[in-house]
């Protein structure tokens, strides 16, 4: 009696182990036990990860299925796990191919009982592609960052150019001109002559500025005197001192501002025709007209 309650209960534990031995053998994914540091169980995916057959890959010790820079990590992360210390672990490693090479791939394993004693059991995946698509991508960027330096080395190049043109090509050229203006109204006697003469001198003038500025904006002298850090300094010195002067200036014309209000105010309405828009916007200063030439003469 005793004996078929055995044979029974065999046979209802090997009914209950065939579906789940046919779903780990079917697994897409590596499945293993590890048991005193030795491969206890793995299906064909698992042993495939090396090269191996599964009759072949159990009984292996773990040094020989991972390079020998990667053991002693991979050893201390299984003793963890036995231990108890840390029961679930998540990573990724390299194991060793039978045909002598490195392979990568990601572990998570538990702490299980195994035959009465603790083993680690999980399951392992290559992850080669995605290990090659990140040094792919590392690598990109590496070109990615080269080539931004290089355009932004080029561009600068090009603006120092343009502003080295500006400044010594047509800011010479702008500044002959008002020289040779200045020696022509020193001749001049009419003063409708000498006139039309200041004009162009003070055009000539304004374009001089110009080009400074532009050039100045293009690629600042200081860069090329005092280098980076010490042009940043400068200039926001420059923009500090500038907005206390301007802070200044408005809190001056605040005050004056006030006083006379407190003093005149029917004489504040009464500019510019009382139009408040007028005194905000000032009319703009009417161009000098140049002289017609008479006809039949100059």
């Amino acid at each position: 009696m005793s004996s078929g309650r055995n044979d029974q209960a065999g046979d209802d534990a090997q009914a209950a182990e065939v579906p789940f031995r046919a779903i780990v053998e079917q697994s897409l994914v590596g499945i293993y036990v590890i048991q005193d540091e030795v491969v206890q169980y793995a299906n064909a995916v698992f042993a495939g990860l090396t090269g191996h057959l599964p009759a072949e890959i159990v009984g292996m010790h773990i040094r020989d299925l991972t390079p020998p820079w990667r053991s002693e990590e991979n050893l201390q992360r299984i003793r963890q796990r036995i231990s108890g210390e840390i029961p679930s672990m998540r990573f990724r490693t390299q194991g060793w191919h039978k045909d002598g090479y490195p392979v990568d791939v990601e572990v998570h394993g538990s702490r299980v009982i195994f035959r009465g004693r603790p083993a680690v059991a999980g399951v392992a995946i290559s992850i080669a592609e995605n290990v090659r698509f990140e040094h792919e991508l590392l690598h990109s960027q590496e070109q990615l960052r080269a080539l931004a330096a290089y355009i932004n080395e080029d561009r600068e190049k090009q603006r120092q150019h343009t502003a080295r043109e500006l400044h010594d090509v047509l800011g010479g050229i702008l500044t002959s001109l008002k020289m040779d203006a200045a020696r022509v109204r020193r001749r001049l006697e009419r003063d409708d002559n000498r006139e039309i003469v200041d004009g162009i001198v003070d055009l000539a003038q304004e374009a001089i500025d110009a080009v400074r500025q532009l050039s100045k904006a293009l690629h600042p002298s200081l860069l090329d005197h005092l280098g980076l850090v010490q042009a940043v300094s400068r200039q926001l010195d420059g923009i500090a001192a500038a907005d206390q002067s301007g802070a200044g200036h408005r809190r001056l014309s605040h005050r004056a501002g006030g006083a006379d209000q407190h003093r005149a105010p029917c004489r504040c309405n009464a500019g510019a025709g009382g139009d408040p828009a007028r005194r905000r916007h000032p009319a703009p200063r009417r161009r000098r007209q140049w002289p017609r030439r008479r006809a039949g003469g100059t």
